[in-house]
């Protein structure tokens, strides 16, 4: 109980060291975002109190702003996902290094190998490892045994938070583990990985679809759940640049579709419309996911 206490307290120190490091940034930008949504706010109350010409003129002008500052606010909010992505994984680093343990086998060798709790393999000896954790939430190392889970899905739990499957280290975009050198893809482990995204963004749409009857319920569901636990196994897996530029045009046309969907919010069923963005999203993704991976479980 005190070891879990002293865990707690630094989790919370260092969720504060690395909120406070970035918290300049972040409110720099919404600071940004919320001045240029009030000055449009301003500008169309303005240009709708105005009659006539000059009123026709005003309207013309402000749907012009807003063709500028919608993309513009698009990337801030991209850029504030791409911080939020940088924090989570300066907290991940932290923990995982205060959830690991010294290879029994490389220790007798005379080498001090720190190995993650829910690694199969010793990454410098390739020595088997006792007593393995399952993967927890958002790809942490979790307390629960592994026994009675399957294989493919401790796989999928480590390469879902791009980790290697074999020795739970990070891993980088050329589908190998740098630290062991074992290779990350079969064509069966494909296919059972993407039947695992499509299942659950297929559950998550269908509660969704659901919880539509009441006006934005199902919105909130979606847009929590859909990207971390659909979305992002596969973009992980991706090049830096194509996620970023998937995400500012999912972003972008978020954005677009917020104003029919605040202005349909009381009409049940309205927040459909945010299916659009986020499904087109995942199937991009797949299919690049799928270009991706085919390949090097072809030569493996």
């Amino acid at each position: 109980v005190e070891e879990e206490a002293k865990d707690d307290g630094l989790i919370f120190r260092t969720f504060w060291y690395a909120f406070r490091d970035n918290f300049k940034q972040a409110t720099a930008l919404w600071l940004i975002c919320l001045l240029g949504v009030g000055f449009l706010t301003a500008y169309w109350f303005v240009a709708q109190s105005l009659g006539g010409a000059f009123g026709r003129v005003y309207q013309v002008t402000f749907y012009f702003l807003a063709l500028i500052f919608l993309p513009l606010l698009a990337l801030i909010l991209t850029g504030l996902g791409v911080l939020a992505g940088m924090f989570f994984q300066r907290l991940w680093v932290w923990y995982e290094r205060h959830h690991s343990h010294l290879c029994a086998a490389c220790a007798a060798a005379g080498k001090k190998t720190t190995v993650s709790d829910c690694a199969l393999i010793c990454p410098e000896c390739g020595a088997e490892q006792p007593d393995v954790r399952r993967v927890a939430l958002f790809g942490f190392s979790g307390r629960r045994p592994l026994a009675g889970l399957s294989p493919d899905r401790h796989a999928f739990r480590l390469l879902a938070a791009h980790r290697c499957r074999w020795c739970a280290s990070p891993l980088d975009h050329s589908h190998r583990c740098r630290r062991c050198g074992r290779g990350q893809w079969t064509a069966d482990l494909i296919r059972f990985y993407v039947k695992q995204t499509d299942l659950r963004g297929g559950v998550l749409l269908l509660v969704g679809l659901l919880s539509f009857a009441f006006p934005l319920g199902g919105l909130l569901l979606v847009l929590f759940l859909f990207r971390p636990l659909v979305v992002r196994p596969l973009s992980v897996h991706l090049g830096a640049g194509t996620r970023f530029l998937v995400a500012f045009l999912v972003m972008l046309l978020k954005v677009l579709l917020l104003l029919p969907i605040l202005l349909l919010a009381m009409v049940p069923g309205a927040g459909l419309l945010v299916l659009v963005p986020f499904v087109g999203r995942y199937l991009y993704v797949r299919q690049q996911f799928m270009k991706r991976t085919v390949p090097v479980a072809a030569k493996a």
